[in-house]
């Protein structure tokens, strides 16, 4: 068996709407993380790297369970214009399951709140999504 590894894309550098860009989270199940920014007010991409422990990878994957994980996310009933869309994928055992999320999702918001969380955390406080 190989380890999880967890890639989060969230949002996008050419909406006009959007003044975080695009976060490339990628979670190895050593807990290594990297996140690079693809900025929408600057030219070029940031790059951070971090460690999440035992008790962080821990809480992500019973969050990813508890969400269904890869089950699609329930629909939210309206998607308001400008959503973050986000694409959650984990790769395990030569294979790999995603999951597209926009708006407030039922089901996955514990999820988008830790990895979201996490990219707050790595990049010093300079990336940041709305609640």
């Amino acid at each position: 068996m190989t380890a999880r590894v967890l890639r989060y894309s969230a949002g996008n550098e050419h909406n006009p709407a959007n003044p975080w860009g695009r976060s490339e989270l990628t979670v190895h199940g050593d807990g290594r993380a990297v996140l690079e920014q693809h900025h929408s007010r600057q030219p070029g991409t940031s790059t951070w790297t971090g460690q999440v422990d035992r008790q962080g990878l821990s809480a992500l994957w019973a969050a990813l369970d508890e969400a269904g994980f890869p089950s699609p996310p329930a629909a939210a009933a309206a998607v308001p214009p400008d959503s973050v869309i986000c694409r959650l994928t984990v790769d395990e055992d030569g294979g790999s399951e995603t999951v597209l999320l926009a708006g407030a999702v039922p089901g996955y918001a514990a999820v988008a709140g830790l990895l979201d969380g996490l990219i707050y955390r790595l990049s010093g406080g300079t990336v940041g999504r709305p609640g």
